[in-house]
């Protein structure tokens, strides 16, 4: 167990009565000061020092929590060695692939089920969920009381050593997961939803477009795969081809948009959703002189 020096540290305790081996375990004591940095599943820093750890003690699993200890992930054992240390290797699990493994789970015990999933999700686990397994994926805000309401809205390691990514290894993943975070230079809430607002009609009007002649003609060139989602129910969320995608959804507390991008490679991130983008904000005045365009850079 991970649990980044948050308040789930007494989880430890519970593998341990429940006859897991837990010695391994790392950054069991709260810690206010978070030595190792803010805990957080998804992010690199937390998963690496997981892996680490699992090697050592040579762990079947690794738990990931994050602050509060209500969100988690996990660190798997695959069938590789590295060749030149020995150690065993382990991959994540997480984000798309944790609600795989879930919906495999599920698929075997209520057949068609519905899942529901807040809306940064990839293309490929939507295909995953209901081609492969024959489940119902529902897309739904990005509130965990809402996700709750909405599934009740609906309701109304093996013998030969394989490991738990083989049960996912139908779903297409792509290279390129990042979100964006950007910020409004006037640190303000009401200037964050007029500017997101602004910036969704600018994506439509680019979505609606038959290209060529418009104002944004030199950005069009390069967004005709570019499709509004019409099943998403939080922000803007496009489709750019290939499975790839990006969203835009404002944030709940702060002055900030969120930009999650979904691509198979750096490259075609920057090409087909970076750059474009760039042209279209910084084409607009109220939009390159109210908000930070850093972040977009920054890939």
């Amino acid at each position: 167990l991970n649990a980044g020096h948050g308040s789930g540290g007494f989880f430890n305790q519970v593998l341990k009565d429940m006859g897991a081996n837990v010695e391994g375990s790392i950054g069991i004591e709260p810690d206010s000061e978070f030595p190792l940095g803010i805990p957080n599943p998804e992010y690199k820093p937390m998963i690496d020092r997981t892996i680490d750890a699992c090697q050592k003690v040579n762990a079947d699993l690794g738990i990931m929590l994050d602050t509060d200890a209500d969100r988690c992930g996990f660190v798997v054992r695959t069938n590789k060695k590295d060749e030149q240390s020995g150690l065993v290797h382990y991959e994540p699990l997480n984000r798309n692939r944790l609600i795989a493994l879930l919906g495999v789970i599920l698929a075997g015990t209520h057949p068609g089920a519905a899942v529901v999933t807040d809306s940064v999700n990839s293309e490929g686990l939507a295909e995953f969920l209901e081609d492969k397994l024959g489940l119902r994926h529902v897309r739904y805000l990005k509130v965990v009381s809402l996700l709750a309401r909405q599934q009740q809205n609906l309701q109304n390691n093996d013998e030969n050593g394989a490991s738990l990514l083989d049960l996912i290894s139908e779903m297409k993943e792509l290279d390129v997961i990042a979100e964006l975070r950007i910020k409004t230079i006037d640190e303000s809430l009401g200037s964050m939803r007029q500017l997101f607002d602004f910036c969704s009609l600018q994506i439509e009007s680019l979505c609606y477009s038959s290209g060529g002649s418009g104002p944004n003609a030199a950005v069009e060139s390069n967004t005709s795969s570019w499709s509004i989602d019409t099943d998403n129910l939080e922000g803007i969320r496009i489709r750019a081809g290939d499975r790839q995608f990006f969203m835009l959804r404002k944030s709940l507390h702060d002055p900030i948009i969120s930009l999650q991008i979904e691509a198979t490679n750096r490259e075609e991130a920057m090409r087909v959703i970076i750059n474009p983008l760039l042209k279209l904000f910084e084409s607009e005045e109220q939009i390159r002189t109210r908000l930070d365009l850093s972040a977009l850079k920054e890939l």
